[in-house]
């Protein structure tokens, strides 16, 4: 899946497949990066995401807090490989 960067301090970038509704989040770390996919996740909540000031609290506040949206750690990126815009 294609992320684009976003500006935030623990985010990389973030994918979206709509007619899957998973979102997928590349998260900063200290040797690897982590990429975790959130399902169902819908464009609505998406466009939100992106269009917020604060991606990480919105991530939290909209995608982690609902109940009805499971995580999966899908890999690690070493940082030489991690997403760049």
């Amino acid at each position: 899946m294609e992320r684009t960067a976003v500006n935030s301090s623990h985010i990389v970038a973030i994918g979206y497949d709509e007619p899957t509704r998973v979102l997928e989040v590349e998260f900063k770390g200290a040797l690897h990066n982590r990429v975790y996919r959130y399902a169902p996740v819908s464009p609505q909540q998406h466009s939100e995401l992106m269009a917020a000031e604060s991606v990480g609290r919105t991530l939290n506040a909209l995608i982690k807090s609902d109940p009805h949206i499971t995580a999966v750690q899908v890999e690690l990126v070493p940082k030489a490989e991690a997403s760049r815009s």
